[in-house]
């Protein structure tokens, strides 16, 4: 077995030689509960990215999620699933497959904030937390090492340990948020890129504006947005089960994979929006824009709004009407 690392949060990245003859690379990734300010937290990780392992390799997982997904992107092919808690990923690489440096690197996208202790009042309000949680978060990827490829979780080679004490800014701005400020403008959150991933189940940002920001794989369940400005943004595989999205502005946005059960959609404009593969059964769909929307593959039924010849039309472009039993 050649050198394990073991980072901060206890994260390890290895190779090993199995028999019958062959090498695997190994990560575990324990959910650790690290100290916080005045109280504790428990961060679990839900994707990542190996930038020194060639893609074809990445389908040769033998020890893993069974939903775990990988997904090419600008910098990478990024592995993911919806829930937190990837404990350990085992890929057996060929025999002759030489070890070499690899780095297991995260985002703000990959990490989960699954509890937190001591820090704030059960009654906190769905915003606020929503924003604390961005905030430790992000300073806590800056306790770990750093690469041109992003926040170095764990590594094959040189030690990787650091401190984990907290950016003294979170002292000063977590009290700001806890106090009830539900703006992120001045706590140096950019909405273009710091809420990928984030969980926004239940809160209430009517009227705000989120075009063109990147929020793949976000979880707006539960959520109040009547009105909210998503135009052109990267909505990829976010959740919005029995959101209120009445009178959203969702044209051009990209929302393949998107799942939108029971959501309701009423006066949305969803013109030139990607909605492939989105998930629409049981959608209020009253007085929606469809025109030029891309829905090959989605999945409509039981919707509230839609027309006989609209649903016929939706049909000839590619959309699916799933007949519930």
């Amino acid at each position: 077995m050649a050198t394990k690392t073991t980072a901060p949060t206890g994260a390890s990245l290895s190779w090993q030689v199995t028999a019958p003859p062959a090498v695997d690379l190994v990560i575990s990734l324990p959910q650790p509960s690290l100290a916080c300010l005045s109280g504790t937290v428990s961060i679990a990780i839900r994707g990542g990215r190996l930038p020194q392992v060639r893609p074809e390799s990445l389908a040769l997982l033998v020890d893993g999620p069974s939903d775990l997904k990988w997904e090419q992107t600008p910098s990478g092919w990024v592995g993911w699933r919806e829930r937190p808690g990837l404990t350990q990923l085992r890929w057996r690489l060929p025999a002759h497959t030489q070890p070499h440096p690899v780095n297991w690197v995260v985002s703000l996208a990959d990490v989960v904030l699954v509890q937190a202790w001591g820090l704030w009042n059960h009654d906190l309000s769905p915003n606020a937390q929503v924003l604390a949680e961005r905030l430790i978060l992000k300073h806590w990827l800056r306790s770990l090492p750093t690469t041109p490829e992003g926040a170095v979780l764990a590594s094959t080679t040189a030690p990787t340990e650091r401190s984990l004490d907290w950016d003294q800014s979170l002292a000063a701005l977590l009290p700001t948020v806890l106090a009830g400020y539900e703006g992120w403008q001045s706590l140096g959150l950019d909405p273009q890129r710091d809420f990928v991933g984030a969980n926004l189940t239940s809160v209430d940002w009517r009227g705000s504006d989120w075009s063109g920001c990147d929020l793949r794989r976000t979880n707006w369940r539960g959520a109040n947005l009547n009105d909210v400005d998503f135009s052109g943004a990267d909505l990829r595989h976010s959740r919005w089960a029995g959101a209120d999205l009445s009178g959203a502005l969702l044209s051009d946005a990209r929302l393949r994979g998107a799942d939108f059960r029971r959501a309701s959609l009423a006066l949305v404009n969803l013109a030139g929006a990607d909605l492939s593969q989105a998930d629409l059964r049981e959608a209020n769909l009253s007085r929606a824009n469809l025109t030029g929307a891309n829905v090959v593959g989605a999945r409509f039924g039981n919707n509230v709004g839609l027309e006989a010849e609209q649903i016929t039309t939706l049909r000839d472009r590619g959309a699916l009407f799933v007949v519930e039993s």
